[in-house]
Order: C-alpha cells, then sequence, then structure tokens
C-alpha cells in the first residue's frame, strides 16, 4: 500500500497582496490515467490586482494496490507526474517522467522511483524554486521541500484571472496492482501590486546613554511612502518583530540588559519589505550598589551598625518607616528604631544609578520577665518554680548560696544557704535579655533547747529546759509526761516513768521544733531478802537474793561482817546481834531497802570435869555445866559416859584420851568439847629371880617389868630396900612374905 501527499509551493517575488485559496477534494483513482482539477480565480478575489507574486499548490496522493485505494500489501511509485497550467496557458511541469518527456500523452516514464518499496503514506511535497534539492533526483516520493522540474517564476507577471488546471499522471501499470489515489488539492495564489517602497531608514536611540535595565526610543528618520508603517524587529532584518510606530520614534518595549541591534523598515500596505536601517544599543552597566551589613538582624541592645559598601561609594541610604538610618552613612541607631523587619535601600549617585535592597530586622530585646510565688521562703518550704511571663526556654542563675535549677528556675530551699539572693533569668532568644527578682531563703527558726539532763528520777527535782534557740515558743510531749506547754517545766513526780519526746515549737517567721528525749525513770527496785531472819555466829554465810536491780551495795550498822558487793554476811566474823542490812541499788535511779538480821551468838556449851584425867578405880565425875544446861553429852568411842549429865564411868572405859562434847538445845546449838583422860593404872609388874631363898643367899634385886620407879615394901620381918626392892636376906626373918611394889605414876599400882 502507499499513500503521498504532495504540496507543491510556487513563489514569485513581487509585492505582496492578500493570498487567495482555492481547494478541491473529489477523490479520483489513477492506473495509466490523469485527474484534472480545475481551479477558477475572479477578479473580485484580487480586489482588482492583475498580476500575481506566488503560487502554492497541495496535492494528496495514495498508492496502494487495490482499486479502492484501501491499504494495500505492497506498492510501488514509479510513474506519476504533476503539471500545473496557468489561464495564460503557461505549463510548468513540476516532475518530469523517467525518459525526460514530459507530461502530455501516456503512457510515459515518471521519475520517482519507489526503491525498496517504502512505505508512502499521506506524504506532502512542497515545491520552491529556493530549494535545494531537485524533485527529480528523488528515489521515492516524500515529505519535503523540493525545487520543482520548471521554475515556477514562470508565472510572474501573468494574470491570475481565470482556470488553473492541476493534471496529476499515474503513467502505466508496473505488472501487479498498483493504483494512484488522488485524494484532493489546494491552489493558492497571491497577487502583487505596483507601489513605491518606503526608504530605508537611519535609526538613532534617545537617551544617548541607555543604562543597563533601562528604557530608550528609537529616532526613525525616512519615508513610508505606500507602506503603512515603520516595523521594528530584533535579532535580524525582518527578525523577532517587536512592535511598529507610524511616527518618528519608537518607545522600546521593556528594559535593555544587554546589547540589542534593533532593525526598521517601513512595510504593510502593497509594499514588498526590503532592507532594514538599524541601531545597536550596548546598555552601560548600572552603578554596582552592593552592600552589606555584618549581619541580617539585630537586638535594639546591639552596637550600632555600619554596612560595607562593596559597589559605588557616595550613594544615599533610606529605608521603610521606623528604622533610624543615617543616609550618608547608612549606620542604623537600632536603639532609636522600632523593633521590625525594614528594607535598607542603598542608591547609587553615578552615571547609572542602581539600587540594592538588604533587609534587616531590629529585634527588641527577649521578654525575660518571671515571678516566684513569694518574696521569701523558708527552708522547710516547698521548692518553689518560677512563672516565666516572658520568653521560656532561658536559664536561670544566682549569687552564691543558693540553689537552682537552671533549667526550670526551681529552687531546692533545704540546699540554699539562708540569705537574700537576686536570681537572674536570662532568655536565650534572638536577643537574649535578662531581668532580676530578689528572693530570700530564711533559715527555720531556731528552736534548740535542752534539758540539764537526759533522764530524771521521779523524786528528782521539776527540771525546767534552757532555750537556746528563739523564746516564746510551745512544748508538748507524747501522753503521760507532765509538762508546762509555756516553760517546758516537768513534773516528773507526776509524770509516768518513761521515755518521752518532748517537743518545742517556735512561733517566729519560719516555725521549726525540735525534740529532746527525756526519759523518767522509776527508782530503782532495791528489794532484796535473805533465806532467814536471824542466823547464828556458826551458820552457812548466807547470801541475800536480789529480787530488784542487781549491781548494787550492801551495808550494815556496825557489828556485821557484810560483803559490800553480794551482801554475803560472816556471820562467824558478826558480833550477835540485830542488825539493819541497807541494799542501795547503782542504777539510773539509786533506790535502797533495809532488811532485819539477826545474828545470834552461839549457845553457851561451857562445862568441865574436875579433873583432866581419871583412872580407871577412881570415883566416877559428872561435869560442872557453866553454859547452858540441858544439852548432851557425847564423846569418841571407848568413854562410857552418861549423855545427859555428863558423868563418866571410868571404871567401865577403856583408858585412853576422849573427847568429851557438849552439845547445847538452844536456839544456836553449840558444843564445847573437854579433854578426858582415862587412865589405866600402872604395871606395877616384879619378879624376883625365885621365890624363895635362903638367908644366906645373895640379896635379890627384883626385876621391874612394869613402870619402874616405884617403891617396894613387904610384910614385917624382911629387910627390903624400898627403891630398889632388893631384899636383905640375911637380915631378914626367915618367913614368908608378900613383897609389895608400888608405881609411883599417874595411876600408883
Amino acid at each position: 500500500m502507499k499513500k503521498t501527499l504532495l504540496l507543491v509551493q510556487l513563489f514569485l517575488f513581487h509585492s505582496i497582496f492578500s493570498q487567495v485559496s482555492k481547494s478541491d477534494a473529489v477523490g479520483q483513482t489513477l492506473d495509466a490515467s490523469i485527474a484534472t482539477r480545475n481551479f477558477v480565480f475572479t477578479s473580485g478575489d484580487f480586489g482588482g490586482v492583475t498580476s500575481l507574486s506566488e503560487i502554492e499548490i497541495d496535492l494528496t496522493l495514495t498508492v496502494t494496490d487495490n482499486s479502492g485505494c484501501n491499504a494495500g500489501a505492497f506498492g510501488v511509485h514509479s510513474d506519476i507526474a504533476v503539471s500545473l497550467e496557468s489561464p495564460s496557458g503557461t505549463v510548468v511541469h513540476l516532475v518530469q517522467d523517467f525518459t525526460g518527456i514530459l507530461l502530455g500523452s501516456p503512457p510515459v516514464e515518471i521519475t520517482y522511483q519507489d526503491v525498496g518499496f517504502p512505505n508512502i503514506v499521506n506524504q506532502t511535497a512542497t515545491y520552491d524554486d529556493d530549494a535545494a534539492l531537485l524533485a527529480d533526483d528523488q528515489t521515492f516520493f516524500g515529505t519535503g521541500t523540493w525545487k520543482p522540474h520548471n521554475p515556477l517564476s514562470a508565472f510572474d507577471g501573468e494574470n491570475p484571472i481565470g482556470t488553473w488546471i492541476l493534471r496529476v499522471a499515474d503513467g502505466r501499470s508496473q505488472g501487479f496492482p498498483d493504483f494512484t489515489c488522488y485524494i484532493g488539492a489546494t491552489v493558492r495564489i497571491t497577487p502583487s501590486v505596483t507601489c513605491t517602497g518606503p526608504t530605508v531608514p537611519t535609526v538613532t536611540h534617545t537617551p544617548a546613554t541607555v543604562c543597563t535595565g533601562g528604557t530608550a526610543s528609537l529616532n526613525i528618520s525616512g519615508t513610508l511612502n505606500d507602506a503603512t508603517a515603520w516595523q521594528i524587529y530584533t535579532g535580524s532584518c525582518g527578525g523577532t518583530n517587536i512592535g511598529s510606530t507610524t511616527t518618528g520614534t519608537f518607545a522600546i518595549p521593556g528594559v535593555i540588559s544587554s546589547p540589542t541591534t534593533y532593525f526598521v523598515r517601513g512595510e504593510g500596505g502593497c509594499v514588498t519589505p526590503g532592507s532594514c536601517g538599524s541601531v545597536t544599543i550596548t546598555p552601560t552597566a548600572l552603578d554596582d550598589a552592593s552592600f552589606s551589613y555584618g549581619a541580617s538582624a539585630y537586638c535594639v541592645n546591639a552596637a550600632d551598625p555600619t554596612p560595607t559598601i562593596t559597589g559605588l561609594a557616595g550613594g544615599t541610604f533610606s529605608s521603610t518607616a521606623g528604622l533610624s538610618i543615617n543616609a550618608s552613612t547608612g549606620q542604623i541607631d537600632v536603639s532609636a528604631s522600632t523593633p521590625n523587619t525594614y528594607t535598607v535601600t542603598y542608591t547609587t549617585s553615578g552615571t547609572c544609578p542602581n539600587s540594592s535592597n538588604v533587609s534587616v530586622t531590629i529585634n527588641a530585646l527577649d521578654d525575660a520577665s518571671f515571678s516566684y510565688g513569694a518574696s521569701a521562703y523558708c527552708v522547710n518550704a516547698a521548692d518553689p518554680t518560677p512563672t516565666i511571663t516572658g520568653l521560656a526556654g532561658g536559664t536561670f542563675s544566682s549569687t552564691a548560696g543558693l540553689s537552682i535549677n537552671a533549667s526550670t528556675g526551681q529552687i531546692d530551699v533545704s540546699a540554699s544557704t539562708p540569705n537574700t539572693y537576686t536570681v537572674t533569668y536570662t532568655t536565650s532568644g534572638s536577643c537574649p535579655n535578662s531581668s532580676n527578682v530578689s528572693v530570700t531563703i530564711n533559715a527555720l527558726d531556731d528552736a534548740s533547747f535542752s534539758y540539764g539532763a537526759s533522764a530524771y528520777c521521779v523524786n528528782a527535782a521539776d527540771p525546767t529546759p534552757t532555750i537556746t534557740g528563739l523564746a516564746g515558743g510551745t512544748f508538748s510531749s507524747t501522753a503521760g509526761l507532765s509538762i508546762n506547754a509555756s516553760t517546758g517545766q516537768i513534773d516528773v513526780s507526776a509524770s509516768t516513768p518513761n521515755t518521752y519526746t518532748v517537743t518545742y515549737t517556735t512561733s517566729g517567721t519560719c516555725p521549726n521544733s525540735s525534740n529532746v528525749l527525756v526519759t523518767i525513770n522509776a527508782l530503782d527496785d532495791a528489794s532484796f531478802s535473805y533465806g532467814a531472819s536471824a542466823y547464828c555466829v556458826n551458820a552457812a554465810d548466807p547470801t541475800p537474793t536480789i529480787t530488784g536491780l542487781a549491781g548494787g551495795t550492801f551495808s550494815s550498822t556496825a557489828g556485821l561482817s557484810i560483803n559490800a558487793s553480794t551482801g554475803q554476811i560472816d556471820v562467824s566474823a558478826s558480833t550477835p546481834n540485830t542488825y539493819t542490812v541497807t541494799y542501795t541499788t547503782s542504777g539510773t535511779c539509786p533506790n535502797s531497802s533495809n532488811v532485819s538480821v539477826t545474828i545470834n551468838a552461839l549457845d553457851d556449851a561451857s562445862f568441865s570435869y574436875g579433873a583432866s584425867a581419871y583412872c580407871v578405880n577412881a570415883a566416877d565425875p559428872t561435869p560442872t555445866i557453866t553454859g547452858l544446861a540441858g544439852g548432851t553429852f557425847s564423846s569418841t568411842a571407848g568413854l562410857s559416859i552418861n549423855a545427859s549429865t555428863g558423868q563418866i564411868d571410868v571404871s567401865a572405859s577403856t583408858p585412853n584420851a576422849y573427847t568429851v562434847t557438849y552439845t547445847t538445845s538452844g536456839t544456836c546449838p553449840n558444843s564445847s568439847n573437854v579433854l578426858v583422860t582415862i587412865n589405866a593404872l600402872d604395871d606395877a609388874s616384879f619378879s624376883y629371880g625365885a621365890s624363895a631363898y635362903c638367908v644366906n643367899a645373895a640379896d635379890p634385886t627384883p626385876t621391874i617389868t612394869g613402870l619402874a620407879g616405884g617403891t617396894f615394901s613387904s610384910t614385917a620381918g624382911l629387910s627390903i630396900n624400898a627403891s630398889t626392892g632388893q631384899i636383905d636376906v640375911s637380915t631378914s626373918t626367915p618367913n614368908t612374905y608378900t613383897v609389895t611394889y608400888t608405881t609411883s605414876g599417874t595411876c600408883p599400882n
């Protein structure tokens, strides 16, 4: 399938009149045939003008493989030709056939060759004498501007009125389906008239010096003649139109920022635009009005800033209302300015005055207002936090000694030293500011007081405290203590023994209280007792049982031997009597108690015998009791003694030494001992060598086997030595004698 659109434009260069168009849209299928279309122009179409200056033709063709001009599978296009015939009979061939034969009597071969079967659909060709490429040289039909086979200038000056004939030919069959479909065409004709063109103007500008960004006017010196107005262009003559004027001046629209050449020529009416007069305006750069301040914003308490002029000096400064500024130096009096944002303008006074703006903000000082709920606080008060009525987010500080949170301003009153402080709040905004508040931290009243002692006995003098702090407060205590609320005096005897917290509360600026522990002690329990109220001097030494407070001391009236620490009585060392034993405690509240103790002497067990020794043949002795009668006698074994009377049966007793004990039976039974010896009779044994002697015998001396030292005696007639017992036999009368030997010992025998 092949579709071709051909647009043919014919340019005739004369003075241009209004263009007139005629169109045809009656389609026709061509195959080795010609489509002929007539385009009729009347004199009324051209306003009486009888020559033309330009003609254009639009032609739309489609090449396909079917007679219905529907889209086909393929198509070639090697056999079309186009020609235009004017009412005067002039024929211009736009495309020549392949063999050089012009469109006329078919069949003919056409120059266009569809090599490679390109897709030719709705192609538009424009034919212009000034085109660079010749249509005949193209290998296939396509959109573009092409130089026609014959120049269109052949129509110059002809009368356009009449019938123009457009012929489109499909030369011959290609041996396979090949149809050219004529879609439609338009013929446009521009007539020409004879008129006097304008002169080429001389152009100058006002002012002579144009500043960059400034405005200017063109001064046009020339004659329009038949032209209707001067047209002004930039870029080139006939380039970008920026306006027109019918006078000798033209205000250039907008501002001039760069070198610009302005082109002016007369146009309109019947004239053909020609050459331009021109002038180039090279703007002079504006003065450099650059300046700057050290900052974009200043606080009202800042140093007055002066700008730095980096451009042309010598200009003047100005500002929107409210800013106090020196017009010559630009120095801003910040303290005299109303806080606001201002535009400061610096205007130069050079060849091309210029101005620049700088935005400057004058900021009021931050509002540092704050307050505490009170001007003074006690050190035991709740920690106060200030109310910031100004700008939040600043920091707090104070003179030394005040414990303050730098972020919140909360005062730790308990950690602060009592004093009067200046608290400063400093904002951290655009223009930091600070304000001060005086705060006094008062120490708590001095509630110091003390009693002379920490404990009192119920029998002590009533104590009154010494107030070393602020007087005039009141005293109180836990229940049970009898205390005077005004003086603090304790009535110890009316108080229940216990430990009490006595509180003294001041009534000053910062009431305070302090506590003192006071103990009211009952008297020590001095209770004690002995196992008996009376003791014999030979009893076991008694030790008392202390049922009260131990650790005290014992004492007694004189004569009683007592251990002061233990209370043990040495009865044997004590003088029998009745005593008061006193136990005195050594506790918190010493006390004493008395116990009566009697020390009884032992019964008088005195007794005695008439002699200390008795012979077994002596009379039985009975003792004399000089002590307490009624006791009993006893003795070591072997002595025969009457227990009631103490009489000794000496003959019944075995000779020995005995301890006779007399034991009384009184309050304090006693006993006393008496040594009694029962002696056997002396041994008077002796013997002579013979029981009979002759008177002429040697005098015999007896052998004493008993106790020596005795005396001998005999019945009368025997001459015997009384000391030795020797018998003088020769002097003795012969007889039988009883010689007696009598001992002279303890118990002679």
